[in-house]
């Protein structure tokens, strides 16, 4: 009995040495890995001077430091940290979820728009041997959480607060919920002149970041615009619910409406988009309708765009638009009309260096009579010399009829089909009926026009304002239709 009494003290007294050799190494060894770890990710972030404070003894799961500040300066403040983890995880450097509360962040930017003092990281020196973290946040945290944080923007001695209630991060999206702010767009404002110089666009107007529900913007009377004025959309409206604040991420279906919009000389009237955007670099159109004239409208179908790098192929729609506007841009103004077209044709808008746009196949209309003026007859004669060429029909005393019915031409009549020869080239077959001159010289006639891309590009983009070279080249191209 005393033997087995011995041998049981014995296996007592190793087990409380066991307990006592692991709670030396929680209590010594473990608060030291861990704030180890916290470090090595600050530096690799590149806050190597950051300070913080461990808030008593970690547990098993989780640990808490307070008081963070991420330069020297200040401009960041942290109240509150929590980290849950697995112990057996976290010596990877690898954490469950982070809790962070009450957050200060102070950012100061110049007339101009530009940040000048701000949290700017510094370049992260290489790691320690045996402290490296490695692999992406979304490799190293699960979830974060944060809670009560204010953003100052302070530009002179204005500043405007943005508060957020409550943020949450979980592997690839941000959602935010905030207190409802309303954000000037005014390049004079503290927030306007730093989102101008950050895009590079003249804005005006209020953005309302939604306090209640999800996530959202809500747009009031803004206008939007290239710096130079060319391209503008006046009375912006609508709400946009997001799935994602970063990255910026859309629900489906979102609408923005605006009052009307001008690409150079020519203006638009009222429109809408419907929109989703999936991520910054995937956006999906839905909708895009607007006004063109006093009753004419268009539309685009759908299509996935990249807004980083912008090449749209879509389907656009024309309805009762004014026949006048269509001959203007596509013949510089060497020809006028009246009536209205309706059909469809394929559109690809591309962002090169200068934007270029080409019209695909499909097909324009009239479905009422109307009137046609050609200006240049030498030209139109020339241009009927080149593509009726091989039809014995049509000879030079023909074509002169032709030409001279032009010049006032009643049409009953008229249509445009685009479309695409086996060998790659693109047709414009016109079609025309009705009468025309003095002598009322009837005429029914169909012209298939090719090499006319060129001219409908730089005709639309100068018709456009899209590209200040197309002026030049447009002249210079209609000088060589001109040479004999």
């Amino acid at each position: 009995m005393k033997r087995l009494m011995r041998w049981i003290v014995w296996r007592v007294a190793v087990l409380a040495a066991m307990v006592a050799a692991g709670w030396g190494a929680y209590v010594y060894v473990l608060p030291g890995v861990i704030e180890g770890k916290i470090k090595a990710a600050l530096t690799e972030a590149g806050f190597a001077k950051a300070v913080f404070v461990m808030e008593g003894l970690p547990t098993l799961s989780r640990m808490v430091v307070k008081d963070v500040k991420l330069d020297e300066q200040g401009r960041m403040r942290i109240g509150r940290v929590e980290v849950w983890y697995d112990p057996a995880r976290l010596l990877s450097g690898r954490v469950a979820m982070v809790k962070v509360t009450g957050v200060r962040w102070r950012v100061e930017v110049d007339e101009k728009g530009e940040m000048v003092t701000g949290l700017a990281p510094a370049p992260a020196p290489a790691p320690a041997p045996g402290s490296e973290v490695t692999g992406s946040l979304a490799e190293r945290v699960e979830r974060v959480e944060v809670a009560d944080v204010v953003v100052e923007i302070a530009r002179g001695d204005r500043t405007q607060d943005v508060a957020i209630r409550r943020g949450v991060w979980s592997g690839e999206d941000w959602l935010i919920w905030m207190d409802a702010t309303d954000v000037s767009l005014d390049e004079r404002s503290v927030t306007g002149g730093w989102l101008a110089k950050m895009t590079g666009l003249k804005m005006s107007g209020t953005v309302t970041l939604s306090g209640e529900g999800e996530p959202a913007a809500e747009l009031k009377d803004v206008t939007i615009g290239s710096a130079d004025r060319r391209y503008e959309m006046r009375g912006l409206e609508g709400r946009v619910t997001l799935r994602s604040v970063w990255p910026v991420r859309s629900e489906g279906g979102q609408v923005l409406r605006w009052r009307e919009a001008a690409a150079g000389p020519t203006s638009f009237g009222q429109g809408l988009v419907r929109f989703t955007l999936d991520n910054p670099r995937k956006l999906l159109i839905e909708q895009v309708s607007w006004r063109w004239g006093e009753a004419g409208r268009l539309w685009l179908g759908a299509a996935w765009v990249d807004p980083m790098d912008f090449d749209l192929n879509a389907q656009l729609f024309m309805e009762r638009v004014d026949l006048d506007q269509w001959l203007d841009a596509v013949s510089v103004g060497y020809a006028e009309g009246t009536g209205q077209l309706f059909g469809r044709v394929g559109l690809r808008v591309k962002a090169e260096p200068g934007w270029r746009l080409a019209l695909g196949e499909g097909y324009l209309y009239t479905v009422e009579g109307g009137k046609v003026k050609v200006g240049d007859a030498s030209m139109v004669e020339r241009v009927l010399a080149e593509q009726l060429r091989d039809d014995d029909r049509i000879n030079a005393a023909v074509r002169e009829r032709i030409v001279r019915a032009l010049q006032s031409f009643d049409y009953k009549l008229l249509s445009f089909v685009m479309w695409q020869r086996a060998d790659g080239e693109q047709v414009m077959s016109v079609h025309v009926s009705g009468e025309g001159g003095e002598a009322k010289q009837g005429l029914d006639l169909t012209v298939n026009l090719t090499g006319y891309e060129d001219v409908m590009d730089l005709g639309l983009r100068l018709k456009l304002g899209l590209d200040r070279a197309a002026d030049k080249g447009m002249k210079r191209l209609m000088n060589q239709r001109r040479s004999p």
